[in-house]
């Protein structure tokens, strides 16, 4: 039998902290238990996780001992935050951030297949929410859609590491258990391979995959791994940049897949629009982006080959960079995309640049109009003399 509150209200046992429970549905629902939205006496909300009643405690105290590293100096804002253990009658439970009783999960669901600025959006989060753990030792195991918590202003938060491993200790074992969820297991789970950061890597190719198509690339089970398909990247009809990463992130072999360093320097990351944020409004609907810089993943190939994301800076000089769907900007060949703070300083000294030009014109007109102004006073005091109140003179439409 699942634990369950009486009368939505639960006592720590060892701090006497009283919680309420904000809302009689849960916020969530599986194999790991229930989770459910809470206020303390403060009225601050957050999610509450109540273990499923047959969690081994030590199972537990490992699954706290990763959120405490993790959240440990603040933490990354790509990673949910955790904040402490409690306990109440029914045992222990976990309380963390509260994000929006929503995952990444029910975002695909609705929308399908998502816009090439979205997926370099979300997808550079995932890249640095992912970063962030290996750094710090762990290994996710279960990264996977719903695995992926929907933050305030559209931050994607990684989560559940109920299924982590330590890296370390992971490499002294001589075969990893079966984990991560249908679709998403990488091919050495399957064959009993040691577990690896490349397993996380190839879960969250499957992802980006999935917001690139709309579609699951189901390569695994928990016991085949099929055949990466002939057509696969005609299936996708990804730009450029786009299946470089994919090729990368889903390579069959852990020795050469691509590790988190090096995606973050791939082309798709940095050459191309990506919106420093989206409206809340994105979880259901496609985000509104001008004419200019909206372009889907899912365009026609050939398109992608003329312009080929953005376009590569030659040595020395100080052209234009084509980024696709968006403004011309002038970017200093050095930089070379590598100080990613320099191009956006530079690209929005170029917008000022344009509307200082704008506003130049704006002046002009309206100094057109004084001019025309004067002319019109100037004819009518000739026609009727000075008799007439010459402020009462107004251009007319056409001036």
């Amino acid at each position: 039998m699942e634990p369950y509150w009486i009368v939505g209200v639960f006592v720590d046992q060892f701090t006497g902290e009283l919680f309420v429970e904000n809302r009689k549905d849960v916020l969530g629902r599986g194999t790991f238990g229930h989770v459910h939205e809470v206020s303390d006496f403060r009225e601050v909300k957050m999610a509450l996780k109540m273990p499923a009643q047959h969690t081994r405690a030590k199972d537990i105290a490992k699954e706290v001992k990763f959120l405490t590293r993790l959240s440990a100096h603040g933490g990354h804002r790509n990673v949910v935050k955790f904040y402490r253990e409690v306990n109440d009658l029914t045992g222990t439970e976990l309380l963390f951030e509260l994000c929006h009783p929503r995952d990444f999960l029910e975002l695909l669901i609705k929308r399908g297949a998502l816009l090439e600025e979205e997926v370099r959006y979300y997808g550079i989060q995932l890249l640095e929410g992912q970063a962030f753990m290996h750094e710090r030792a762990i290994l996710h195991r279960d990264l996977k859609p719903n695995n992926i918590l929907v933050g305030k202003g559209m931050v994607l938060k990684i989560a559940d590491v109920g299924m982590a491993e330590d890296i370390e200790e992971q490499y002294n074992k001589k075969f990893g258990q079966k984990v991560c969820a249908p679709g998403f297991v990488a091919p050495e789970i399957v064959v009993y391979r040691k577990h690896t950061p490349a397993l996380d890597v190839f879960s969250m190719g499957c992802v980006l995959y999935l917001m690139t198509t709309g579609k699951l690339l189901a390569l695994t089970t928990r016991d085949v791994a099929l055949p990466l398909p002939d057509d696969f990247m005609q299936v996708s009809r990804a730009t450029g940049n786009a299946k470089e990463l994919l090729r990368r992130m889903l390579d069959y072999d852990p020795s050469t897949r691509a590790t988190v360093p090096i995606l973050r320097t791939l082309p798709f990351f940095h050459q191309g629009y990506c919106p420093p944020s989206f409206p809340e409004s994105a979880f259901d609907d496609p985000p509104s982006l001008t004419n200019a810089d909206k372009r889907p993943l899912e365009e026609e190939s050939a398109e992608e080959e003329e312009s080929h994301g953005a376009k590569k800076i030659r040595q020395g000089d100080k052209g234009k960079v084509a980024i696709r769907g968006h403004v011309e900007a002038k970017v200093v060949a050095a930089i070379e995309f590598e100080d990613p703070k320099k191009a956006a300083e530079v690209y929005n000294a170029e917008e000022l640049r344009e509307l200082e030009l704008r506003l130049k014109d704006k002046k002009q007109q309206l100094k057109d109009k004084k001019r025309k102004l004067m002319e019109k006073r100037i004819e009518v005091r000739q026609k009727f003399g000075d008799g007439i109140l010459l402020k009462d003179v107004r251009p007319s439409d056409d001036v």
